[in-house]
């Protein structure tokens, strides 16, 4: 179970009192609005989401490994295709917090301060979320800048550095790694705590492709009185989820009868179940062949 402190709500103008959030904030108004026309409705929320996200993994990075790496992938997957810029904006400042959070300060001989790097920021096997924001994400978002300003652009020299230098190269640099590490740690309250999985909000459909995935629907609808009654099938499943009995049997006729109308058909949403399929792959379950 993945338990976090709750970072306290601040309004825009107490936000942007970090220096660090200030750079961000410049390099949103600067670059992702005024050249690429860019809009974040909500900057306080935003903010909000992005230092919740960083809770979330920092009080559960060392002793969750997996159940967190699981958790950003599913946040990353679940990016509005439409957005990919604002996405690898947001993903790359949140990879940029949590290796500053994480990161370790030392002392040396001569008395000067060092970044000891925690052993999460190279071990790419392990968070394979790294890879899908610098991977698929970034080159989505290349695509989308080079179709935008019809030219050819490295989004790592033209978009990632230039936010770096926005944030005034907090990336390696010991004070100001101690600077938004005290900001993080006096904004996160441990007497606060809440559940990731609270927060997780599924569609109904969703909800059915991950109890086909697991077994749960093919299994079922072999026993009594479901093999006879996709009435009462639906119900049960009501029972389990939640959610409506005529909700369910609409999703459950596509799914049981090739003969019936495959519109309403969540297996038909092959974004949606390759999205289930890892979260399951990602928490040890192998489905049955």
């Amino acid at each position: 179970m993945l338990e976090y402190p709750k970072p306290k709500e601040l309004s825009l103008k107490e936000i942007i009192k970090n220096d660090f959030n200030k750079g961000v904030y410049n390099f949103y108004h600067e670059v992702l609005e005024k050249e690429y026309n860019i809009k974040i409705d909500d900057l306080k929320g935003f903010f909000n989401t992005l230092y919740d996200t960083s809770s979330l993994f920092y009080y559960n990075y060392e002793h969750l490994p997996h159940e967190v790496n699981s958790e950003l992938l599913k946040q990353i997957k679940n990016t509005n295709d439409k957005d990919h810029i604002l996405s690898a904006f947001k993903f790359t400042l949140l990879f940029l917090i949590l290796t500053i959070i994480t990161s370790k300060i030392t002392n040396t001989k001569e008395g000067k301060k060092e970044l000891d790097y925690n052993e999460y920021f190279d071990n790419n096997e392990r968070w394979t979320y790294q890879m899908e924001i610098f991977g698929e994400l970034h080159n989505k978002a290349q695509i989308e800048i080079s179709r935008m300003t019809k030219k050819e652009i490295d989004f790592t020299n033209d978009f990632s550095e230039r936010l770096y230098k926005y944030t005034n190269n907090y990336f390696g640099n010991p004070v100001k790694t101690i600077e938004l590490q005290d900001y993080f740690f006096e904004i996160t309250n441990e007497n606060n705590l809440v559940e990731a999985s609270a927060k997780i909000n599924i569609s109904a459909s969703e909800k059915i492709i991950y109890l086909e995935k697991l077994g749960i629907i093919n299994f079922l609808k072999e026993q009594e009185p479901f093999i006879s009654s996709t009435n009462l099938f639906a119900k049960a499943l009501s029972f389990i989820t939640g959610e409506k009995q005529s909700t369910m049997q609409s999703y459950l006729n596509p799914m049981l009868s090739k003969t019936s109308n495959q519109k309403n058909n969540p297996l038909s949403n092959l974004k949606k179940v390759e999205i289930a399929k890892e979260q399951l792959i990602n928490i040890g379950y192998k489905q049955p062949n």
